[in-house]
């Protein structure tokens, strides 16, 4: 929280900065004991103004989004849009291979005259699936259909092969020929474009998952020629690489694939001990489906992780009891449906999951075609179709800070400006809007973070008080000074780093009151500083 830091440790930085100031000031202001403030010597260090989403601003950096909701509060939203299941990876067809013999079941011997025999047979096979699908019909996109036929007459065989489950867009699939005798004939053709029809087995009924095909051949026999009943014309058939425009029937319960997601919440990076409490957080997922089935929704994880490697599930009724996506019916194929299920204070422990101030947040779901829980609905898929699921994480500032310690270590590299320094007094001015106070403590640190000297803690600006309607009813103003003597400067002057402790603390905190902050609240920080000095013989 980058402007927040920034206001947290405007301390530290008036010790950085003043010294380009330090010519202006002289002695007599200062007393041995005491620094009085005297403004016709003090310098300004200039103001600084901030809005609310001035002070968490830095909070796009890390994905999130400020804004407001409904009612004009500044709300932080992550947005996450997980990895869609697509069509193609939900649903494969797989190979098919089918293969029979049409016998002539018929005994010819040294016939007295030339004679013809025709033999009809009809086929009926189960499509291969891969997890209990049951087709209707398909549009084919790709794939090809190869067929060998192989006769083992003595004799020429006139055929026709008619594929009564396969449509080349207007009439079923038919393949006509002669076979020598004794010989073999294969072809294939490309599926793209076509249609299968599944749904009537062999003698027209209404059935699923069924390729019918029928062979009608005729064999010529001559004078004197003989036909055995073991002759036949026997077949394979295969549909190979097929994929899909469109698939109808009925696909049963499926698991759709859901990518986890953990959501880096910078917004807590830099509060340590303290309580924090959200009023009304929000998860709000919308899922937008465009398969034709509803899809049930449940969680595998939902679990939230503070710095600390300490662990929050999510609990409640949004756990316990599985949501419903709905899909589009055949009226409304080729559109998508949206349903959004909310994760709040009502049906859900979300206020615990984010008071640990999680660094970052586990989403991990399950996701089923068909659940035993919905609507009984007539199935499809598209090419086009997929479960997209966003994931909006809302935490309206609704809340409050009790004790709230936030720490920043910062370089300090001016401590040679110090050296004509018999003591410094620094003066903070605050007017503030918001709901919301800080104070300060700063600590002096050597190169390896040893403490050298503290400035105690103390106010740096007071929250404003909050009316019954929830906005604060007045600005408030405060005024802090920082004393530092001689032997406290001496030990700065040593120093490299300062660590800014700072603690926050909401109106009626100490009351569990969570107080909201709008956009239009404003906190004004005005810095000065004076200084005692000793001058050389230059006047410098």
């Amino acid at each position: 929280m980058k402007n927040l830091r920034q206001l947290l440790v405007l301390l530290a930085i008036m010790l950085s900065t003043w010294a380009c100031n330090i010519s202006y000031f002289e002695d007599p202001s200062f007393a041995d004991d005491v620094v009085t403030w005297d403004p016709t010597i003090a310098v300004s260090l200039g103001e600084i103004d901030y809005t609310i989403d001035q002070l968490f601003e830095s909070l796009n950096d890390g994905g999130a989004q400020i804004g407001t909701n409904e009612n004009d509060v500044v709300t932080v939203i992550y947005q996450q849009t997980l990895q869609a299941q697509d069509a193609a990876e939900f649903l494969q067809i797989l190979d098919q291979n089918f293969g029979g013999s049409a016998p002539s079941n018929t005994t010819i011997v040294n016939a007295p005259v030339a004679t013809t025999e025709n033999v009809v047979e009809v086929f009926e096979y189960d499509i291969s699936v891969n997890q209990g699908e049951e087709y209707d019909s398909l549009q084919f996109s790709e794939g090809s259909l190869a067929m060998g036929l192989n006769s083992t007459f003595d004799n020429p065989v006139d055929y026709t092969v008619t594929i009564r489950s396969l449509y080349d867009g207007t009439s079923v699939v038919v393949e006509s020929g002669q076979l020598p005798p004794n010989s073999s004939q294969q072809w294939q053709f490309s599926l793209a474009g076509y249609m299968g029809y599944f749904h009537l087995d062999a003698d027209g009924n209404p059935s699923r998952n069924k390729l019918v095909l029928e062979v009608d051949y005729t064999v010529s026999v001559p004078q004197g020629g003989s036909m055995e009943p073991t002759d036949a014309v026997d077949f394979e058939l295969s549909i190979l690489d097929a994929e899909f425009s469109q698939v109808f029937g009925d696909i049963g319960s499926k698991t759709l694939d859901t990518d986890s997601h953990q959501f880096e919440l910078d917004f807590f990076a830099t509060l340590g001990e303290g309580d924090l409490v959200f009023a009304n957080p929000k998860v709000h997922l919308n899922f937008t489906n465009s398969f034709g089935f509803p899809i049930g929704v449940d969680f595998n994880d939902f679990v939230a992780v503070d710095q600390d490697g300490n662990l929050v599930h999510l609990e409640g009724d949004v756990i316990d009891d599985p949501s419903l996506v709905v899909g589009p019916t055949l009226q409304n194929i080729g559109n998508a449906e949206t349903t959004s299920v909310v994760i709040d204070n009502t049906n859900s422990n979300i206020v615990d999951l984010l008071s640990i101030k999680p660094q970052r947040i586990n989403v991990e779901m399950g996701a089923v075609s068909n659940p035993w829980y919905g609507p009984d609905q007539y199935n499809f898929i598209e090419e086009a179709s997929e479960l997209e699921v966003n994931v909006d994480i809302e935490i309206p500032f609704n809340m409050s800070f009790n004790q709230v310690v936030a720490s920043e270590l910062l370089s300090f590299s001016n401590a040679d400006a110090l050296d004509n320094a018999k003591r410094l007094l620094l003066r903070v001015m605050s007017e503030n809007d918001m709901p919301i106070g800080g104070s300060v403590e700063l600590q002096f640190l050597d190169d390896n973070e040893n403490v050298l000297y503290v400035v105690d803690e103390r106010p740096a600006f007071a929250g404003a008080p909050v009316g019954t309607d929830g906005r604060t009813t007045q600005s408030v103003s405060s005024t802090t000074d920082v004393e530092i003597d001689a032997d406290a400067i001496d030990k700065i002057k040593e120093s490299t780093q300062i660590r800014v402790l700072a603690t926050l603390t909401t109106t009626n905190a100490d009351q569990g009151t969570a107080v909201r902050f709008f956009e239009d609240y404003l906190l004004n920080i005005a810095l000065a500083i004076q200084a005692d000095v000793k001058l050389n013989s230059s006047g410098n």
